[in-house]
């Protein structure tokens, strides 16, 4: 049943029957949606069902309740583990549970991604190949594109006092930060300084490139009895880059840059502020951030558009603890973001 069991009126009735009408021995697979848990694929299938889609039906089929509803039978429909105690309470007593993965997309169009990264790496090794757009630099004062890719981003933190002079009855022994991958999305202006045809016009363009970035970090606590315990913070931020780019000459088609500037970046899901939960505190990290940012990258020149995968890394200035007065802040004197972006830019 692909697709479907969500679709029953009544999900336990409907696999009662399944189980009645299949032979002994018979096997029963069940391909559904789940309700992804992880940063940033959380986000993502959230603005997907309930902003791409429906605007999708908007558009093409003039019918967005459609897609609307896709969005609420998937949120309605027991995932994971309450769908095996269904599958339990129905009869079916021997289960396998597979949720699919990157690596599941990766073995099924791997033929094609091995191409494609196969084409992007030869665009400039041809021996006498033609030369793609051999004007970028002087054509236009100013270029525009897009931008996609993978972060990944850690807390560095500092002690404060408490943590170096507490006493036997303190809880917490031991404390590690640890990143997640997220994701970013963001709109690049490549400014191409100097005159034409001048040292400066050839080698440094000035970008300014807002993104929106998805990401997580946990803060991992051991306490006393061993226990572990870990304070999930999660954040959509809004960044607003300044990077010279500072280029070499073309060897052909290909041609290498370093990259360098600051970052101003503000949290959207920033709990600073919120009233504290006594029974579950969470970690609240201050919406502003202030960050130095350096990389290395690689532009590549197609006939209608230019390709460039980048490396950067971001390392935050200001402390951007808010303070609670729990267990799990009191013993940092200053956290700093640190983020890791591999990305890649799409230019015409």
């Amino acid at each position: 049943v692909s697709f479907g069991v969500r679709n029953f009126e009544n999900t336990e009735k409907g696999l009662k029957e399944i189980y009645r009408v299949l032979k002994p021995g018979g096997l029963l697979t069940i391909l559904e949606f789940s309700h992804p848990t992880s940063f940033p694929m959380k986000q993502l299938y959230h603005i997907y069902f309930t902003v791409i889609c429906p605007l999708a039906g908007r558009i093409i089929s003039k019918n967005d309740r459609a897609y609307t509803y896709l969005h609420e039978s998937v949120a309605a429909f027991p995932s994971g583990q309450n769908f095996v105690n269904i599958l339990n309470k129905t009869g079916f007593k021997k289960y396998l549970m597979e949720s699919t993965k990157l690596r599941h997309f990766y073995h099924i169009q791997r033929l094609k991604i091995i191409l494609v990264i196969l084409i992007l790496t030869g665009a400039g090794k041809a021996s006498g190949q033609a030369l793609n757009k051999p004007f970028y630099d002087y054509d236009r004062f100013i270029h525009f594109g897009f931008t996609l890719g993978f972060n990944y981003s850690t807390l560095k933190y500092n002690f404060s006092n408490t943590w170096y002079h507490q006493h036997p009855a303190d809880t917490i022994m031991r404390v590690s930060a640890q990143g997640t991958a997220g994701f970013s999305l963001g709109v690049v202006s490549d400014l191409h300084l100097g005159p034409p045809k001048s040292f400066l016009r050839d080698h440094f363009d000035l970008r300014f490139i807002p993104t929106l970035v998805l990401t997580e970090r946990d803060l991992v606590y051991t306490m006393k009895d061993s226990s572990i315990e870990t304070k999930k913070i999660e954040s959509a931020f809004v960044d607003a880059p300044v990077l010279l780019k500072m280029k070499s000459d073309r060897f052909g088609n290909i041609r290498f840059y370093v990259i360098g500037g600051a970052e101003y970046s503000y949290d959207l899901s920033s709990t600073a502020g919120a009233a504290v939960n006594p029974s579950n505190p969470k970690i609240a990290l201050a919406p502003s951030n202030i960050s130095y940012q350096y990389g290395v990258g690689l532009d590549m020149y197609f006939p209608y558009f230019k390709f460039s995968p980048e490396i950067k890394i971001s390392q935050g200035l200001n402390n951007v603890l808010a303070p609670q007065n729990t267990i799990y802040t009191n013993i940092f004197s200053r956290l700093r973001s640190n983020f890791v972006y591999f990305s890649l830019y799409f230019e015409g």
